[in-house]
């Protein structure tokens, strides 16, 4: 296929790929991650923003898949010590079937802002929802970046050339970093929260944070992204391939593991690395959007889809795999703390629903996150 050619993103066939030999001749898979910019290390200058109002701010180094600017929310809350970053979900972009139903690759700006958050409600939700008594975030400063770069907030792999796509979701978070470490220079605690997508992201970016706000106590709460012990290598390698691995910890030889595998290790690495840190997992037992985005590459499935356009019956054991993270997690000690929702199945929990679900154990959803931040 003639992939320099293709005139849209959607129609970039060559880099939602069906096989190894599409991607070498794309040229995705031998790109190399390439150093930050300096415009993007530098830290800019704080914005003016106006306290209990969401606002938003276009930031043209922020990019796309599709290389289109997007940008950022923030919402100064009551409390200045406590400044929660929540990194959006919305899919990713790894074959044709997922690239066609992942969000805002086109970008995302002040009108897709004001119609998909503000005006649906979500600014006012979950976790964001200011006149909830149950909700331990209610006085907390937000930060609030949309997921554009299809690539889980990973990647590190500017297009090679004109008509490819562009994994830059681990620089977008580093330049969106900077911007925060001007705006809340003073912040005392720090919780990188994200659903699906951005759950996934929190793992990938929690080192640039800890290097952003050296200072901060910080905890990490990942929502429907649990790296599970059973993730297929074939999957890993592949986003390995189209993304980048150079977001994994240089010090983690684990997270480079045979046959492209390695994500799996990255809640662990990050507890024996950081101690002083909380981290969270929320996760239903029967989640049916990551079990079908795990299923990929999973026995004898294949990796993009079949000639019928459907994967082949192999199932993925998703809540084998969560059981299996849990007590995993559990040998760290205190340090992890894993929420399964109860209810079984379900996608994405800090939102809507937030302060009245709750854990297997009975514990309230939101009262296993406010442990996040206690003294």
């Amino acid at each position: 296929m003639a992939c320099a050619h293709s005139p849209s993103l959607l129609k970039l066939a060559c880099v939602f790929l069906l096989s190894s030999s599409a991607l070498a001749a794309c040229d995705v898979g031998k790109a190399e991650a390439q150093p930050l910019p300096a415009s993007r290390r530098a830290d800019p200058k704080p914005r003016n923003v106006r306290a209990g109002e969401w606002q938003w701010f276009d930031d043209s180094i922020l990019r796309s898949a599709n290389d289109k600017p997007s940008g950022y929310a923030v919402r100064v809350g009551s409390d200045p010590s406590l400044l929660v970053i929540y990194l959006e979900g919305g899919g990713a972009c790894f074959n044709a079937q997922t690239c066609a139903g992942a969000r805002h690759l086109e970008g995302y700006g002040a009108a897709e802002f004001r119609r998909e958050f503000l005006d649906s409600g979500t600014g006012e939700r979950g976790i964001f929802a200011r006149n909830d008594r149950h909700n331990p975030f209610r006085a907390a400063s937000f930060a609030f970046l949309p997921h554009t770069s299809g690539d889980a907030y990973s990647g590190t792999r500017p297009a090679p050339r004109a008509g490819l796509p562009h994994f830059v979701g681990h620089y977008n978070v580093e330049h969106f970093f900077s911007r925060l470490r001007s705006q809340f220079a003073q912040v005392q605690r720090v919780v990188l929260a994200g659903s699906s997508a951005g759950g996934c992201g929190s793992y990938f970016n929690f080192e640039a944070l800890r290097a952003t706000f050296p200072g901060a106590k910080l905890a990490l709460l990942s929502d429907s992204c649990p790296l599970l012990p059973n993730l297929p290598r074939r999957l890993q390698a592949r986003w390995r391939g189209l993304w980048g691995d150079a977001v994994l910890p240089a010090d983690c030889r684990a997270c480079r593991g045979p046959e492209g595998s390695g994500f799996e290790k990255m809640p662990a690495y990050l507890a024996k690395t950081y101690p002083e840190a909380r981290f969270a997992l929320v996760s239903s037992e029967r989640d049916p959007v990551m079990s079908s985005f795990f299923g990929f590459c999973y026995g004898g499935n294949p990796c993009g889809e079949s000639k019928r356009g459907r994967r082949t019956a192999h199932s993925f054991p998703f809540s084998e795999g969560l059981h299996a993270l849990q007590g995993q997690l559990k040998a760290q000690g205190d340090r992890w703390r894993v929420c399964i929702v109860e209810g079984g199945a379900g996608h994405v929990h800090l939102l809507g629903g937030f302060t009245h679900k709750r854990c297997a154990s009975g514990e309230r959803l939101s009262d296993f996150v406010a442990r996040l931040i206690a003294p």
